[in-house]
């Protein structure tokens, strides 16, 4: 299965820095005949924390002038400037699928885990975020699109079987309709896109369907039509995808498909087999570009069906979702590379970044869970000192962002919640004229913290026959982490009296009233009778905070 496949399936899933591009000229295959020079540059994202080379999928034109895109495995929404400025925001549930930008200025996502609900997220063009949630948990959004009436437009699909087709209101008003599916299919809802006649037009199981704003439905508008749709500058839908054997079910080609809203529809042959051609958008340019991830190229074909192909430069990058940007060039994701990439229509690419290089270094060698300690990140570079942010991560946990001072290091102070082992890594987010990059993983075992723990009494001396009150506090040697929890156990000498659990404060309380006479026969007893008790409390300890045995008090009644 391919990364683009994968990433389809399983979502439909911040501090600014300044992105200088890699120039390339792209091989050309230009399957007319006609030689076509273009420029592509790639816009670096930040690493993954954990390594990997899992990049955007979904993207779109944004409102505000900015290019947006999703980022599932690091559950973010970014943007990137046209000068290649790139700010990431992290998705409230989950990782981020399909984007959109809505009719009422913002951006529209979908999001969501396996063990939430499905999700809608709106988030503005400065960052901030809702979200409202699907009735049906076991689904997943295929697409979104503006509508005309002014709602955003989504598919889903439905596990086991199930399509709907839905809109929800600017203010997360969700209204759905269900999709017939055919017999003997899953259901496989894929993208929407509002037509030249003001209804919705959306794929699902191989069959174009229609909505109008209204919500009446006519399926099958046309038939054999790939998941992936956009509406045309010539006043046709289209859809790219591949095309299978009826008989057999094998791909055997990769087609573009021009369907007028009568439903009569035309094939172009892209001229590869299995590349799984994955998205389709309307160019500034009057043609249709698309997106091959399985053969690392994106494409050009024009209204009468004149198809050229051009290879992206990073290899096995995977271009999935594209999308004309607001500066006129062509923008599309790369789900197997941490790049965004752009095709230049107009205007000249700027110049690559510079490498950096990130170390990570800790204060403290083998800290206590809440011992304060200090991360400090060195980025070097061999054209100078860079700028910008360091982002702090233990394990997939961010902890923080901090800027470089004049020196290229940056400074975390941070406290360690939990004992054990913690992989702590530091990602320059890049700036101008430096690319990111990040630190090799720095590895620190992190002990239980000692606890101090202390027994105090009401009275003492206790009056027979009044209120006790003994209260147990548990102390940790440092308080970057919160308080104990766990069992205290109160003796008296060597019998146990009293057990008890302590509150989120790190406290317990007993309460008793010395002499008081409980039960009959053999099983009568005395609680705290006159004399001096030898009074201790033991605490048991957690996972992260160390046993420990309170002084002797020695506790008079009389």
């Amino acid at each position: 299965m391919s990364l683009m496949r994968l990433a389809r399936s399983l979502f439909g899933q911040g501090g600014q820095r300044q992105r200088k591009s890699s120039r390339f000229r792209p091989e050309i295959e230009a399957l007319e005949g006609r030689w076509v020079p273009a420029i592509i540059s790639e816009f670096p994202l930040p690493p993954l924390s954990f390594g990997g080379s899992f990049g955007a999928t979904a993207i779109t034109a944004g409102p505000d002038g900015n290019v947006w895109f999703t980022d599932p495995v690091a559950h973010t929404v970014g943007r990137i400037t046209p000068s290649g400025q790139v700010t990431e925001f992290n998705s409230p549930i989950g990782g981020a699928g399909a984007i959109t930008a809505g009719p009422d200025g913002n951006l529209w996502f979908s999001t969501g885990d396996l063990e939430t609900f499905p999700a809608i997220g709106r988030i503005t063009p400065t960052g901030q975020l809702a979200t409202f949630t699907l009735p049906d948990q076991f689904g997943s959004i295929g697409a979104l699109t503006a509508g005309p009436d002014g709602n955003v437009w989504f598919t889903e699909t439905l596990y086991p079987t199930g399509e709907k087709v839905g809109r929800i209101t600017p203010t997360g008003q969700i209204t759905e309709f269900t999709i017939t599916v055919p017999p003997g299919v899953s259901g496989s809802a894929g993208s929407i896109t509002t037509g030249p006649d003001g209804n919705l037009y959306f794929a699902h199981d191989g069959i174009l369907a229609m909505i109008t704003p209204a919500g009446a439905l006519r399926d099958h508008v046309a038939e054999n039509v790939p998941l992936a749709i956009s509406t045309g500058p010539d006043g046709n839908i289209w859809a790219s995808g591949p095309r299978f054997d009826s008989q057999t079910g094998a791909v055997i080609g990769d087609v573009i498909e021009r369907i007028s809203l009568s439903g009569s529809v035309t094939t172009f042959s892209v001229g590869t087999t299995s590349s799984s051609p994955s998205s389709i958008s309307a160019g500034p340019d009057g043609n249709l570009w698309f997106t091959e991830p399985d053969a690392n190229k994106i494409g050009r074909i024009t209204p009468t069906g004149q198809i050229t192909l051009f290879t992206v430069p990073t290899s096995g990058s995977q271009p999935t979702g594209i999308v004309t940007g607001p500066n006129g060039n062509i923008w599309f994701t790369e789900a197997a590379s941490r790049h965004i990439g752009e095709y230049f229509l107009v205007g000249t690419p700027p110049a690559p970044a510079t490498a950096t290089a990130t170390a990570l270094a800790i204060d403290v060698s083998a800290p206590a869970v809440g011992q304060g300690a200090h991360l400090t990140a060195t980025v070097t570079s061999t054209a100078g000192t860079p700028g910008g942010t360091v982002t702090f991560f233990d394990g997939n946990t961010a902890l923080g962002t901090a800027s470089l001072n004049a020196g290229g290091q940056a400074v975390l102070a941070t406290a360690f919640r939990t004992s054990g082992s913690h992989t702590l890594t530091a990602v320059f987010n890049g700036a101008a004229d430096f690319a990111p990059s990040r630190s090799a993983a720095l590895q620190e075992t992190v002990s239980q913290a000692v606890t101090t723990t202390t027994l105090t009494a009401s009275a003492n001396p206790a009056p027979v026959g009044s209120t006790l009150v003994l209260t147990v506090t548990v102390t940790p040697a440092f308080t970057g982490a919160g308080a104990p929890t766990g069992a205290v156990i109160l003796r008296d000498g060597n019998n146990t009296i009293g057990y008890a659990t302590l509150d989120p404060n790190g406290q317990a309380v007993f309460t008793f009233i010395p002499g008081q006479v409980i039960g009959k026969g053999r099983n009568r007893f005395t609680v705290l009778p006159r004399g001096i008790h030898h009074l201790t409390v033991s605490y048991t300890g957690d996972g992260n905070f160390a046993a420990s045995v309170s002084a002797p008090l020695d506790l008079t009644v009389a």
